[in-house]
């Protein structure tokens, strides 16, 4: 398989939840202005992609409580963009001085809420086909569905092996992921806008993206993909933010257990062998030119519902 020169570096996550009576002026601003002036006109983007997560998918996300958000039914809209290897500092470096000058010519979006928005290093990734979509052009490939998932553990190189290695390449096998990508947080820096959430414990974390072929409320109403079948790797780490409790095509039950605990049955009383263990962020993929809202609010799903 020929090796192609143009490799993901890093990527930029950033999810958002406009405040309530405000979607449509959000998604006007972010559409025609943001999406571009904030991201793809900067040095070595190789793509942008936005998300959205309505009603219906807020309702499969899970726990509630999460370092992720303070809420995990906010967040609905997600934007993720894909910065070349070679260029990822450079990027790094105009993105900081461009949210300065957008702030200074009063182009940013005050009613807004900034949930989780970080620069992620690539890692990774596991594919479920010989051939699969190469993780360059994930964004541009239209998948009907991505699943977000957030682990940390102590050992966080071992916790990340496990997955990868051996995890991930079963788990996918026969399923609607056609693969899953892993990545670090790069740490904010200090002049970055306050209105940026910073997170504690990043260094233990792993962010997972998982594209989907499928819708992931179809995914996860039919079940496709099966369940568990006895993936467990005891005391490597814990989930931190999910959707989906019951779902079986990627997280299997038993996936991790709370760090730090020598058995299966964590302080909660849930048995570890047996539970759904990931956290599964499902968002479908944001459709084009004004991205549905009049639809969202009138089916009750605009954010924050």
């Amino acid at each position: 398989m020929t090796d192609y020169p143009i490799k993901l570096g890093s990527i930029l996550f950033t999810l958002v939840e406009p405040h309530k009576g405000h979607e449509v002026d959000y998604n006007r601003w972010y559409e025609r202005d943001h999406f571009y002036a904030g991201c793809m006109v900067g040095p070595g983007i190789l793509a942008g992609k936005r998300w959205v997560a309505t009603k219906p998918y807020k309702e499969l996300r899970y726990p509630e409580r999460t370092p992720i958000a303070k809420d995990p039914k906010l967040g609905s809209y997600l934007a993720t963009y894909w910065i070349e290897a070679s260029q990822s500092q450079e990027w790094g470096a105009w993105g900081g001085k461009e949210v300065h000058r957008l702030h200074k010519e009063d182009r940013m979006f005050e009613e807004r809420d900034h949930i989780h928005t970080k620069m992620y290093r690539y890692r990774g990734g596991v594919s479920r086909d010989p051939d699969g979509v190469p993780p360059e052009i994930a964004l541009d490939h239209g998948f009907k569905g991505l699943a977000v998932t957030f682990v940390e553990g102590e050992d966080r190189k071992l916790l990340d092996q496990w997955y990868r290695e051996t995890y991930l390449p079963r788990a996918q096998q026969g399923s609607p992921v056609a693969m899953t990508l892993a990545f670090t947080a790069i740490p904010i820096p200090s002049d970055a806008p306050g209105d940026v959430p910073r997170v504690a414990d990043d260094e233990k974390r792993m962010l997972y993206l998982s594209f989907l072929d499928s819708d992931p409320i179809v995914v996860r109403e039919t079940g496709r993909g099966g369940r568990g079948r006895g993936a467990r790797q005891g005391d490597l780490g814990r989930c931190v933010h999910s959707h989906d409790p019951r779902h079986g095509h990627v997280h299997r039950p038993a996936l991790v257990t709370d760090s730090g605990l020598s058995g299966s049955v964590a302080a909660d009383g849930v048995d570890r062998r047996t539970a759904p263990p990931a956290l599964a962020r499902r968002l479908r993929r944001h459709p084009r030119g004004g991205l549905g809202d009049e639809r969202d609010r009138r089916d009750g799903a605009a954010p924050g519902v």
